[in-house]
């Protein structure tokens, strides 16, 4: 299995960069999933965006999981849904990993920590040159903590969950390519709103993303929006304008908040912060909520 990895790895090292033909400011688009399970759907999507499953050059980083096994089980993931070039990245070899990020059209990060991948990723000075890689054009992804480290400001676990506190969710850097987010994952089920209000309290410059499992935001920095893509829903906090105050470990008084949850298709204006489509419709006064017609 381990060789099987290298060879994929060093198949698509030795491809002649595609880097020099691509215009300068071409950020990638983000796959940002919630975990629980990647649909095929979403993992489609990510392979059309970096080019189609023929020729697309998959990069898994799997340092997130404790799994010996979570590189490979990533890589036939991918290979499930028809991708042929797909490589595991050995931060011992960084190196190489350095030359597959300036080749790669698709990172994924596997889920498990989000603190552990980005402890792996600074100790191998590989940050920079993945931030390279989405500028250029080249697609980035990830699960669960995968989908963490995309935020600027990362969700390091250390939260209350009970109440809403100020200044009560704790945050680190992370890899900064969703700008001015806070992304939260297994928002629903691990019932993660009062942590990720807080975060956003803490930060109002910065736009709160609750990701269901199953479910995906699809940023496109370059276009100004995101989509919603999968079997779940995304919640939006914006408290930009909103009032707050307390104090740290206090309940939080937040007045004016923008709260949106937002479902498969549905698109958002990243500069206005509206939605784009679809428009929602209008309620009909002659229906009744069953849709059989009320008298009036």
């Amino acid at each position: 299995m381990k060789l099987s990895c290298c060879f994929a790895l060093l198949l698509f090292i030795g491809v002649p960069s595609l880097a020099q033909s691509r215009p300068t400011n071409r950020t990638g688009p983000l796959v940002i999933v919630g975990g629980g399970g990647t649909p095929s759907a979403v993992l489609d999507r990510a392979l059309s965006l970096a080019g189609g499953k023929d020729k697309a050059r998959v990069l898994v980083f799997a340092q997130a999981s404790r799994l010996p096994d979570s590189g490979e089980k990533n890589r036939l993931m991918w290979a499930g849904r028809g991708a042929k070039n797909i490589g595991v990245a050995d931060l011992g070899k960084s190196q190489k990993t350095l030359i597959a990020l300036k080749n790669c059209d698709l990172i994924w990060f596997s889920g498990g920590s989000q603190n552990r991948l980005m402890t792996a990723l600074r100790k191998a000075n590989l940050l920079d040159a993945i931030r390279a890689a989405n500028t250029r054009g080249a697609v980035v992804g990830g699960t669960s903590a995968g989908a963490a480290v995309m935020s600027t400001q990362m969700m390091t676990g250390q939260a209350a969950t009970k109440a809403v506190l100020v200044n009560a969710t704790e945050l680190a850097a992370g890899l900064g390519l969703a700008l001015n987010t806070i992304v939260d994952q297994h928002f629903h089920a691990r019932r993660r709103f009062n942590r990720l209000l807080s975060a956003v309290a803490q930060n109002p410059l910065c736009l709160g993303l609750g990701i269901d499992e199953r479910t995906a935001v699809i940023w496109r920095s370059r276009e100004g929006r995101l989509e919603v893509l999968g079997e779940g829903s995304v919640a939006i906090l914006d408290a930009k304008g909103a009032s707050r105050r307390g104090e740290t470990g206090k309940p939080l008084h937040v007045f004016g908040l923008r709260f949106h949850n937002l479902v498969s298709g549905d698109q958002f204006a990243l500069a206005t912060r509206e939605l784009l489509s679809p428009t929602p419709a209008k309620e009909d006064p002659t229906k009744s909520p069953s849709g059989k017609s009320k008298k009036i």
